[in-house]
C-alpha cells in the first residue's frame, strides 16, 4: 500500500508539472486575440480543469492528514484522561477499603475493650509444606512481644507471635503443625484442643481433638478460644466444624475446622483493567535460604542450599550494608539492559541456629541479580573476599569481578508491590 501511494504520488506530480508547463505555454500563446486565442482557450480548458482537480486533491490530502493528526492527539488526550480517572478510582477504592478496615477495628475495640490492638501489614509468608508463618511490619518498637496473639480486623484468631524484632514480628498461624490452642465449642461449651495437622494444612484447615463427645458436634458449629493456657484471650473465633473423622488407629474421632480468618488471603484488592503482573510492579522482595551445617536438613533440602563450612554472618552483614541504596549493579547481572541502576532498599542477613535467611527488597532486579549477590556474600562469609570490597566491586561494572551465581534452590519470590 505504501509503495502504491509512492508511485501514484510521483505520477501525479509529473502530471501536475506537465499541466503547469502546458498552461504557461497556452497563456503565452493566447496573449493575442482572434481565432487562435479562442482555439487555444478551448484546448487549454481541459488542462485547467485537470490542474484544478489535482490541486484540489492535494489540498484534500493535506486536510485529511491534518485531521488524522488532530484525531490522534485527541485520542492520546482521552487515553491520558482515562488513565488518570482509573488511577483516581483505584485510589478511592483503596481508601474506602482502608476506611472499612479501620471501622471494623474500631468496632472490634469497642466490643473487646480487654484487647489492645496494633495494626500491621503482611510482608512475608512461609512456603514450606510443614510450617505456616507470617511476617508483619510491626515489632517491639510498637509494643509487640512474643506470645501476643494475632487477629484479623473482625477479631478472628490468626496465630501467635513467636519471634519479634524492632520493626517486624513473625506470627505462627493456627494452621502450623506446632500450633495448639485451648478451644471451646460455642454451642455445647465442650472443651477441646485446636491443633495444626500436617495432612490438613495443605487444605487450609486444622483439627479439633481431645473431644469427649464428638458425636454431639454438627457441621457449622463455631469453635472459639477457651482462654486456658494463657496465650490466647477467651472468646476469639477459631473456626467452624466441617466434618468428623476417625484417626488412623480407628480409636478416636476428631473434627476438621475451617478457620474463620482467611489466612490464605488476608488482603484482597481489585486490579485495574490495564494491570500487568510484571510491568505494573514497583518493587519486589526475594529471600534466599541457606542451611549452614555439615549435617544436611533432609526435610528442607529442596528449599535451602546447604553450606557445610561455618559462615561469618556478621561479615556478610557488613558487606550487605554497602550494597543497599541506588547503584549500578552491572557486576551482578548476566544479561545487560539499557540501565543496570537499581535501588536496593533492603539486604538483611538473619541467622536462626543453623538457618540463614537473606532478604532482598528493591524497585526491580536484573537477571540473576539476587543469586549473584548471594554468591558474592557467601564468599565474604567464607573468608574468600573482604567485607569492605563491595564499593570497588560496584564501581568495576564487570560480571567476572563478582562471586559465583548461587544455586536456584534457595531462592523464593516473597512479595511483589504495586502502586
Amino acid at each position: 500500500m505504501k509503495r502504491f501511494f509512492t508511485k501514484t504520488g510521483i505520477w501525479l506530480l509529473a502530471a501536475a508539472a506537465t499541466i503547469a508547463v502546458v498552461l504557461c505555454v497556452v497563456s503565452a500563446l493566447g496573449s493575442g486575440t482572434g481565432l487562435l486565442h479562442n482555439a487555444l482557450g478551448v484546448i487549454a480548458s481541459p488542462f485547467r480543469a485537470a490542474g484544478s482537480a489535482v490541486a484540489g486533491w492535494f489540498g484534500g490530502i493535506g486536510d485529511h492528514f491534518a485531521s488524522v493528526e488532530d484525531l490522534q492527539q485527541e485520542n492520546d488526550d482521552l487515553r491520558a484522561q482515562v488513565a488518570d480517572l482509573e488511577r483516581q478510582l483505584r485510589q478511592a477504592q483503596k481508601e474506602s477499603e482502608e476506611n472499612q478496615r479501620l471501622r471494623d477495628l474500631l468496632e472490634l475495640q469497642s466490643q473487646r475493650r480487654d484487647l489492645k490492638t496494633v495494626s500491621a501489614r503482611i510482608t512475608e509468608r512461609s512456603v514450606s509444606n510443614w510450617a505456616s508463618t507470617l511476617t508483619l511490619t510491626r515489632g517491639t518498637s510498637a509494643g509487640v512481644a512474643i506470645g501476643d496473639c494475632a487477629i484479623d480486623e473482625y477479631g478472628n484468631l490468626v496465630g501467635v507471635v513467636t519471634d519479634a524484632g524492632m520493626n517486624w514480628c513473625t506470627v505462627t498461624t493456627i494452621l502450623d503443625t506446632t500450633s495448639s490452642i485451648g478451644a471451646t465449642v460455642f454451642r455445647t461449651e465442650q472443651v477441646a484442643v485446636a491443633q495444626g495437622q500436617l495432612g490438613l494444612m495443605s487444605q487450609g484447615c486444622l483439627s479439633l481433638t481431645y473431644l469427649e463427645n464428638a458425636e454431639d458436634l454438627i457441621a457449622g458449629d463455631l469453635v472459639v478460644t477457651s482462654g486456658l493456657g494463657g496465650y490466647y484471650p477467651s472468646g476469639l473465633p477459631i473456626g467452624t466444624v466441617t466434618e468428623l473423622r476417625t484417626d488412623t488407629g480407628g480409636l478416636t474421632q476428631y473434627a476438621v475446622l475451617s478457620p474463620k480468618a482467611d489466612i490464605g488471603a488476608l488482603t484482597l484488592e481489585q486490579a485495574p483493567p490495564r494491570f500487568h503482573a510484571r510491568l505494573s510492579a514497583v518493587g519486589k522482595t526475594y529471600v534466599y535460604r541457606i542451611w549452614n551445617s555439615p549435617v544436611p536438613d533432609v526435610f528442607a533440602r529442596r528449599f535451602r542450599v546447604c553450606v557445610p563450612q561455618r559462615l561469618d554472618d556478621e561479615a556478610m552483614r557488613r558487606a550487605a550494608a554497602d550494597l543497599v541504596g541506588t547503584h549500578d549493579f552491572t557486576s551482578f547481572c548476566v544479561r545487560g539492559k539499557k540501565s543496570a541502576v537499581r535501588t536496593l532498599t533492603e539486604l538483611s542477613v538473619r541467622r536462626e541456629g543453623d538457618a540463614l535467611t537473606l532478604t532482598f527488597s528493591a524497585d526491580g532486579f536484573l537477571h540473576h541479580m539476587v543469586r549473584i549477590l548471594t554468591g558474592t556474600l557467601l564468599e565474604v562469609g567464607l573468608g574468600k573476599r573482604p567485607a569492605g570490597s563491595m564499593p570497588a566491586l560496584l564501581a568495576e561494572k564487570r560480571r567476572a569481578a563478582a562471586g559465583q551465581t548461587a544455586p536456584a534452590a534457595g531462592l523464593c519470590l516473597m512479595e511483589v508491590r504495586y502502586p
